[in-house]
This record gives C-alpha cells, structure tokens and sequence, in this order.
C-alpha cells in the first residue's frame, strides 16, 4: 500500500472552511480525505504492530475497542508490512 503523496490534507480542509464552498467539492473534498486517512490510519496500525503495540494501545489511541481494531486489521497482506 502506498500513500497517495498528491493529497494536500491541508488544502482540502482549508476548502472546506470557506463558506462560500461549493457543496458539491466539499463532498469531494471530504471523500478524498476520508481515503486519505483511511490509508494513512493502515499505515501506522501496520507500523505499529511490527513495532509492538498492543491492539489495545492502537485501539486507545485511535479511540475505538481493540476488538474492532483488530478485526479490521489482524491479517494484513504480508506485503503490506513495512521495514522500520
């Protein structure tokens, strides 16, 4: 899994704050965001677990039950798992 590098988080909730924002980009805005941090939460979960964290400790962290946690990433494609 590779990051999307070309997503400007910044740019795109500074777009939403402007309230003369078209609704229509900010649902596109918010779409793309979402992937974003979708891809950048799998990321650091996989990082995490190489590095040794609990699901508990991941699942504090990212303010949901380590069972949830777990069951969305317990069997990563091997991969996806990163080196250091």
């Amino acid at each position: 899994m590779t990051l999307d590098e070309t997503i400007d988080p910044q740019a795109l909730i500074a777009h939403l704050d402007g309230s003369d924002a078209d609704t229509s980009d900010a649902l596109e805005a918010v779409g793309l965001l979402r992937g974003w941090l979708e891809e950048l939460e799998e990321k650091l979960v996989l990082r995490a677990r190489v590095e040794g964290l609990s699901w508990h400790g991941i699942g504090t962290a990212l303010r949901r039950s380590k069972q949830s946690v777990w069951e969305k990433y317990h069997d990563p494609d091997p991969g996806d798992i990163i080196d250091g």
